[in-house]
């Protein structure tokens, strides 16, 4: 994979689009559309569930009974959250 840019003056310079797209791209935009999303998202689902998602993969984790039974505990011995694939 070759992640070199192309000299200052030849950047950007190129077919241009329709004004609506020819906005300036950062050099960060630039290497992340290149690398791809290599992050996670998250999303509340509500009720101490959270859905994260990176490219095609999904897991969704919820507080464990126990820790919903027992809050005050978590804080000298925390329970970790279930995980469960999306895709079910």
């Amino acid at each position: 994979m070759d992640l070199s840019l192309p000299p200052a003056a030849t950047r950007g310079a190129g077919r241009p689009g329709p004004p609506a797209t020819a906005t300036p791209r950062s050099i960060e935009s630039q290497l992340a559309r290149d690398l791809g999303d290599t992050g996670w998202r998250e999303e509340l689902l509500g009720d101490g569930r959270i859905r994260m998602r990176k490219g095609a993969r999904c897991i969704e984790l919820r507080d464990a009974h126990m820790a919903q039974i027992d809050p005050f505990n978590q804080s000298v011995s925390p329970i970790p959250k279930q995980a469960e694939d999306c895709a079910r």
